[in-house]
């Protein structure tokens, strides 16, 4: 048999003891916290969020922000070799104009034993407006996405689907502005929850390129650091049907346009190749400044030659063919697009 070094009070195995008390002796006799807790929560008095880990936090009941704050901070005031489990409030009062004492139970962890420990502990409440709450209020905000095209002319599904990523993303946020500015929209905003998942659903959508910027305003001596607007510059590639471009110094004919992926269409090898658009950021994708078509007559096919006239002036030229179309014959358009020192002969399709 063992006992309590305390009390005498008996009990079946060793294991039941700490330190050689029973549980409710060492309650009693040992401190469960080393130094008095000093527990703060920072409240905007205006959306009801908090401060959790120097971010805000969503707004909760007043009991789960305490709650939450306590799990956090009170394992640095136990005592050695205790450990914090859980904990509840109870309930709540008013000692003051920004202090709550709090009753609570503990739930604490010591070699493998399981203590309840009640207790009251003081909460100071100190009440600062969010970010969010002052930008809304100062029109100030802290993240700006500019969303840029590669072209002016830009296709009216990719801005309606551009418009739909952005109001899908914004619902919960309390300050947004959003206005045109020249090639593609501003965004202004001030959570960097909402920035983040906007820039990742761009990413995820298309294949954007994206560069970033901090313009200081004030430093904030409380945080320590510098506050300011982050600047977030995406750029989207705009690419249509019939669009002539050039991808690994070929001339293709984009033929579909979905999201990330182009179908391109070679006329040079009558081959179709799904390319990424990430392409057009690595210079290996291309949309030519200046392109030429001249649209000439096939005069004579030969093997892998064919003769074509200008029909303007009689001019005969021949060209080398790589790939000779099986319904290609004598008095055919040919169309002859130039580009960059480049030049491919494509036959007219019906509708042309």
């Amino acid at each position: 048999m063992w006992f309590c070094i305390r009390c005498g009070r008996e009990v079946s195995s060793r294991n039941e003891l700490i330190k050689g008390y029973c549980i409710d002796c060492y309650k009693q006799v040992v401190k469960v916290f080393k130094k008095q807790p000093d527990i703060q929560v920072t409240i905007c008095p205006k959306c009801r969020s908090w401060v959790f880990k120097g971010e805000w936090m969503p707004p909760l009941p007043l009991v789960d922000i305490v709650e939450n704050t306590l799990r956090h901070e009170l394992n640095k005031y136990l005592g050695d070799e205790l450990e914090l489990r859980d904990v509840y409030v109870k309930d709540m009062n008013e000692v003051g104009s920004n202090t709550l004492e709090s009753h609570v139970d503990l739930s604490l962890n010591i070699q493998d034993h399981t203590i309840p420990y009640t207790t009251s502990l003081l909460v100071k409440v100190k009440h600062r407006v969010c970010d969010k709450c002052l930008a809304k209020s100062t029109g100030k905000y802290s993240y700006l996405i500019q969303v840029r095209f590669t072209s002016r002319n830009i296709p009216e599904k990719l801005q309606r689907d551009v418009e739909s990523i952005v109001a899908s993303h914004i619902l919960n946020e309390p300050y947004v502005e959003i206005r045109e500015a020249g090639e593609g929209v501003d965004i202004e905003l001030s959570d960097e929850v909402v920035t983040r998942k906007l820039l990742e659903a761009f990413s995820k959508k298309y294949s954007v390129y994206i560069t970033s910027t901090f313009k200081s305003t004030r430093f904030d001596p409380q945080r320590g650091r510098w506050l300011g607007v982050v600047t977030y510059s995406i750029r989207i590639p705009v690419f249509r049907i019939n669009d002539i471009v050039i991808y690994k110094n070929k001339i293709g004919i984009v033929k579909d346009v979905e999201d990330k992926k182009l179908t391109i269409y070679f006329p040079d090898t009558n081959e179709v190749e799904i390319v990424d658009s990430k392409y057009y950021w690595l210079g290996l994708l291309k949309i030519p400044i200046r392109v030429e078509r001249e649209v000439l007559i096939a005069r004579e096919i030969l093997n892998d030659k064919i003769t074509v006239e200008d029909p303007d002036t009689g001019t005969l030229k021949t060209f080398k063919l790589k790939y000779k179309p099986v319904s290609l014959k004598p008095g055919d358009k040919i169309s002859l697009i130039r580009t960059d020192n480049l030049e491919v002969l494509t036959v007219f399709e019906q509708g042309d």
